[in-house]
C-alpha cells in the first residue's frame, strides 16, 4: 500500500523578537464560561492572540463566533475570551491562550491567560501569573525560560551538540521572547531538532538559571494519533531529509511538477 507524505520546510526569516513587560503582570480573572484581563493603556486593535498555527491574529477583527470580546476603559483595555473561544487550549487541566499586546508607549508585550479547567465559582478569583510547564498547541509548543537573557537559551541538536537558540531562529523558527523575569520560548512541532520518541514531541532545553546554574529541561508534546510522519523531516541549510519505516529503496518515490489525473495512470512518479 502506497502511502505519501508532503515535507516542508521554512522559506522565510523568522527573527528573533525580544520584548520587555511591565513591572507587574496584568492579573487574569476567571469566571465561569469565561476568562478576562485588564491589560495597560493602548489600543484595541494591538490585542492579538497565538492561534492554533502559532500567529498572531487580531482579536478584535476576528469573527464573532470566535468568543473574544475587546473594550476600551480609561486607563486600560479590556480583553475576554470564552473557554470555548476559537484559539483557547486545555493544557494540563487549564484552559490557556496566549494574548500579545502593545502599551500606550508602543511597547510590546505577552501574556498567558490561564483559568483551572473545572473552575465554577458564583464569584470570580484572581489568578497569579506564574511559571508554566510546557504549554502544548496544535502546531507547537512554548514553555516560560527563568532566565535573564536569550543568549543563555541553548538546545541539544540532532547531533548531540548544544547550540544557542538565537543562532537557529531565522532559520528553524524558534521563537524568543524576553519577560521581566522570564524568556518565553516557542518551538514548532517542524523545528529543527525537534524529535518524535515514544509518541511525543521532544526537545532538549539547556538555559543558565538566575542563580547561575546550569538546567537542562525536556520539553515534551504528545503527538497526535495517528503519528504524522511528515514530523521528521529536517530541515537543514541546503536541503530537508526524513527517516522512513524500513522498506526497499526502489519503492520510495517523489511526486513531480505534474499531478495525477483521473484515476491515477498519468501520475508523474520517479524513483531514487
Amino acid at each position: 500500500m502506497w502511502r505519501s507524505l508532503t515535507m516542508r520546510c521554512p522559506t522565510q526569516d523568522l527573527p528573533v523578537t525580544i520584548t520587555a513587560v511591565p513591572a507587574s503582570l496584568p492579573k487574569v480573572v476567571c469566571g465561569s464560561s469565561g476568562m478576562t484581563v485588564l491589560l495597560p493603556n493602548g489600543y484595541t486593535e494591538d490585542v492579538k492572540v497565538l492561534d492554533k498555527n502559532l500567529q498572531k491574529v487580531s482579536a478584535i477583527a476576528s469573527p464573532g463566533h470566535c468568543g473574544y470580546a475587546v473594550q476600551k476603559g480609561p486607563n486600560y483595555v479590556s480583553f475576554s475570551a470564552l473557554y470555548t473561544a476559537c484559539d483557547v487550549s486545555i493544557v494540563h487541566h487549564h484552559y490557556v491562550l496566549t494574548v500579545y499586546y502593545k502599551t500606550a508607549r508602543g511597547a510590546s508585550m505577552v501574556v498567558d491567560m490561564k483559568c483551572p479547567l473545572l473552575f465554577t465559582p458564583s464569584t470570580p478569583v484572581t489568578v497569579k501569573p506564574g511559571t508554566p510547564p510546557a504549554m502544548c498547541y496544535k502546531s507547537a509548543m512554548s514553555a516560560r525560560l527563568p532566565t535573564v537573557s536569550v543568549q543563555l537559551v541553548k538546545i541539544l541538536d540532532k547531533v548531540g551538540k548544544e547550540v544557542t537558540v538565537v543562532s537557529l531562529a531565522s532559520k528553524c523558527g524558534y521563537h524568543l521572547v524576553k519577560e521581566e523575569r522570564d524568556i518565553y520560548f516557542s518551538v514548532p512541532y517542524t523545528a529543527c531538532d525537534v524529535k518524535i520518541l515514544d509518541h511525543h514531541y521532544v526537545l532538549t532545553v539547556i538555559y543558565t538559571s538566575f542563580a547561575g546554574h546550569r538546567t537542562v529541561i525536556h520539553l515534551r508534546c504528545p503527538v497526535p494519533a495517528p503519528s504524522p510522519i511528515e514530523a521528521g523531516v529536517s530541515c537543514l541549510e541546503d536541503y530537508m531529509s526524513i527517516e522512513l519505516p524500513l522498506g526497499p529503496l526502489n519503492e520510495v518515490k517523489v511526486v513531480g511538477k505534474y499531478p495525477c489525473e483521473g484515476d491515477g495512470s498519468k501520475c508523474c512518479m520517479n524513483s531514487y
